[in-house]
């Protein structure tokens, strides 16, 4: 972490390292470390709220959590660790699959994009369209397919 120089940032990033490994008091601690250091950045304080409400139970989240994660460790140089974390959000989706079909392909369209795979993401986003994707997810997924097509 030593190449994040916001602190903040690098407390928000440790909190989301100890999401994906379930230690979620750890996790906690270090979003309200972030809190406590930008406190009019709302992100920390949201994660600290939801983690209090018990959102890393849901699969959609723990999916949320490996690809921001992945993105985490490729903004720090980590592309095997981010690779990781995108391969774990794939098999994460199959599990989303059963409860929210559109919510799940987004998750697979960002997963598969970051893993360079663009069809397969436009493939994925054209299926969440299709299970009728809310916005703002939609509006997004609606960008990227003109941008591919």
């Amino acid at each position: 972490m030593s190449l994040v120089s916001n602190e903040g940032t690098r407390h928000h990033l440790e909190g989301l390292i100890e999401v994906c490994r379930s230690n979620i008091q750890e996790a906690i601690n270090a979003f309200e470390a972030a809190t406590s250091l930008e406190p009019n950045n709302s992100a920390h304080r949201q994660a600290v709220e939801a983690l209090e409400q018990g959102w890393q139970l849901l699969p959609a989240t723990s999916v949320s959590a490996a690809v921001w994660l992945g993105k985490s460790y490729q903004v720090l140089g980590g592309e095997r660790a981010s690779r990781r974390c995108w391969q774990e959000a794939c098999q994460l989706v199959k599990e989303l699959m059963e409860f929210n079909p559109a919510t799940a392909y987004y998750w697979q369209g960002r997963v598969l994009e970051e893993l360079g795979d663009g069809l397969g993401a436009m493939e994925a986003y054209r299926n969440a369209l299709t299970q009728h994707l809310l916005y703002p997810a939609r509006k997004e997924v609606k960008g990227v397919w003109f941008f591919f097509s």
